[in-house]
Protein backbone atom coordinates (compact mmCIF):
# COMPACT_ATOMS: atom_id res chain seq x y z
CA UNK A 1 0.00 0.00 0.00
CA UNK A 2 3.49 2.14 -0.07
CA UNK A 3 3.12 2.41 -3.68
CA UNK A 4 -0.53 3.17 -3.56
CA UNK A 5 -0.32 5.55 -1.15
CA UNK A 6 2.41 7.22 -3.08
CA UNK A 7 0.16 7.33 -6.28
CA UNK A 8 -2.36 9.08 -4.59
CA UNK A 9 -0.36 11.62 -4.03
CA UNK A 10 1.34 12.05 -7.39
CA UNK A 11 -2.33 11.64 -8.40
CA UNK A 12 -3.57 14.82 -6.79
CA UNK A 13 0.25 17.08 -6.95
CA UNK A 14 1.17 16.45 -10.36
CA UNK A 15 0.00 16.62 -13.94
CA UNK A 16 1.72 13.32 -14.65
CA UNK A 17 -0.43 10.71 -17.03
CA UNK A 18 -1.69 7.62 -15.32
CA UNK A 19 1.38 5.21 -16.75
CA UNK A 20 4.12 7.81 -15.57
CA UNK A 21 2.41 7.37 -11.89
CA UNK A 22 2.21 3.37 -12.80
CA UNK A 23 5.95 3.15 -13.53
CA UNK A 24 7.65 5.72 -11.07
CA UNK A 25 5.38 3.78 -8.66
CA UNK A 26 7.12 0.52 -9.79
CA UNK A 27 4.55 -1.07 -11.84
CA UNK A 28 5.68 -2.59 -15.22
CA UNK A 29 1.54 -2.31 -16.62
CA UNK A 30 -0.47 0.49 -16.06
CA UNK A 31 -3.21 -1.88 -16.43
CA UNK A 32 -1.86 -3.79 -13.62
CA UNK A 33 -2.01 -0.77 -11.58
CA UNK A 34 -5.19 0.40 -12.55
CA UNK A 35 -6.51 -2.66 -10.93
CA UNK A 36 -4.56 -2.38 -8.06
CA UNK A 37 -5.32 1.35 -7.23
CA UNK A 38 -9.06 -0.14 -8.03
CA UNK A 39 -9.38 -2.80 -5.74
CA UNK A 40 -8.05 -0.62 -2.28
CA UNK A 41 -9.74 3.20 -3.32
CA UNK A 42 -13.16 1.62 -5.42
CA UNK A 43 -11.96 4.17 -7.82
CA UNK A 44 -9.80 4.21 -11.16
CA UNK A 45 -6.75 6.40 -10.60
CA UNK A 46 -8.52 8.49 -13.16
CA UNK A 47 -11.85 8.76 -11.31
CA UNK A 48 -9.40 9.31 -8.08
CA UNK A 49 -7.97 12.44 -9.52
CA UNK A 50 -11.30 13.96 -10.55
CA UNK A 51 -12.71 13.16 -7.54
CA UNK A 52 -10.24 14.46 -4.91
CA UNK A 53 -9.15 17.60 -7.79
CA UNK A 54 -5.61 17.72 -8.77
CA UNK A 55 -3.91 20.54 -7.69
CA UNK A 56 -1.27 20.34 -10.21
CA UNK A 57 1.45 21.77 -8.08
CA UNK A 58 3.79 20.26 -9.43
CA UNK A 59 4.11 19.94 -13.32
CA UNK A 60 5.79 16.79 -14.67
CA UNK A 61 8.49 17.04 -12.31
CA UNK A 62 10.34 14.15 -11.44
CA UNK A 63 8.83 12.99 -8.64
CA UNK A 64 11.69 11.04 -7.04
CA UNK A 65 12.88 14.52 -5.90
CA UNK A 66 9.59 14.95 -3.99
CA UNK A 67 9.40 11.45 -2.23
CA UNK A 68 10.78 8.34 -3.80
CA UNK A 69 8.00 5.63 -4.48
CA UNK A 70 10.17 2.87 -5.14
CA UNK A 71 11.91 0.87 -2.27
CA UNK A 72 15.87 1.64 -2.55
Amino acid sequence: TIRINHSEQLLLETDMSITEIALECGYDNSNYFGDAFKHLNHLSPTQFRKAKGNKGIYKKRRTSEIWPCKPP
